[in-house]
């Protein structure tokens, strides 16, 4: 967004940004970045079970966990 101001454009009026993580320092940013919030306790948890049952000896297909994602709207998206 620094980049943006610095060229003239504003944010969300001329540009809007969506940033991924929802790291704690974007909702006090100038203009509070709209993100992507995911659950990093719950994929943590399956990266180590997965770890763990491979360590243990599974050699069985991929396995895929599906979890769910929230975008949070904040003062750095216009309405569409």
């Amino acid at each position: 967004m620094t980049t943006l101001f610095r060229n003239g454009l504003s944010v969300p009026h001329d540009v809007s940004v969506v940033g991924f993580d929802d790291a704690p320092a974007v909702r006090y940013a100038l203009v509070p970045l709209t993100t992507v919030s995911y659950p990093i306790e719950t994929i943590s948890r399956h990266v180590v079970e997965f770890t763990q049952s491979r360590l243990k000896g599974y050699d069985g297909p991929p396995r895929t966990v599906v979890v769910q994602s929230e975008l949070v709207t904040r003062s750095s998206t216009a309405p569409p």
